[in-house]
């Protein structure tokens, strides 16, 4: 965890230090993520399942970030990689989504991605609409921080302007990608997905390994 920590500093310290500081694109509302020092590892496989998974898998997830629904944001370090860990998200509702290769191009989704936005929205969920909603918090955040009353247009310029030095900031720290190279380098990694169904399986296979020692 300390050469994670070591390695994706210059990122993780933007990120840390944009979120503790006043801001109208505040990441906590629209990303909804909270970051954090030290890092610590998720214990996916131990905790998350009725068996204890660790002996068959040797994957760990180390958490960087969470949310208010208890969702974690991890890097993904399986036996065979080679380079930079792939970011994963574990929501608090136990559904999971490979999120990009490695961290920076998880805040290139943050910067292009309109759909990250008041939180990794679910398939169908209306990004406008939800858009519309953070903006109007925005506009009520703004005037107890600062006091003065502003308009739903004054609080998306603002907001908008201030989302601007978000990407100013972040471009001295990250390589700024396509999102067509973004979706490109998922080939890297194994399928998450796929992953997760073998675990699955497993946990199913010790379940009924289990009923039928019972039943003896």
């Amino acid at each position: 965890m300390q050469s994670l920590q070591k390695q994706y500093k210059p990122i993780l310290d933007f990120l840390l230090n944009w979120q503790n500081e006043w801001h109208l694109y505040d990441l906590m509302d629209f990303h909804s993520t909270e970051y954090y020092y030290p890092l610590e590892e998720f214990d996916f496989l131990e905790s998350c399942f009725d068996f204890d998974l660790i002996p068959f898998f040797k994957d760990k997830f180390i958490s960087f970030a969470v949310d208010g629904g208890g969702g974690h944001y991890c890097f993904w370090l399986y036996p065979k990689l080679v380079g930079e860990p792939p970011i994963v998200y574990f929501d608090g509702h136990g559904e999971q989504e490979f999120l990009s290769s490695n961290l920076n191009d998880f805040v290139n989704r943050m910067i292009n991605d309109l759909g990250f936005c008041g939180g990794w929205l679910a398939e169908g969920d209306d990004v406008a609409e939800t858009f519309k909603e953070d903006i109007w918090r925005l506009v009520n955040n703004y005037q107890e921080e600062k006091g003065n009353e502003i308009t739903e247009q004054e609080a998306e310029k603002l907001f908008l302007e201030d989302r601007k030095l978000f990407k100013e900031k972040a471009s001295k720290v990250i390589s700024f990608k396509t999102t067509e190279q973004i979706n490109n380098a998922f080939k890297k990694h194994p399928n998450f997905n796929k992953w997760i169904e073998k675990v699955e399986a497993k946990n199913d296979d010790l379940f009924k390994e289990k009923q039928s020692i019972v039943k003896k």
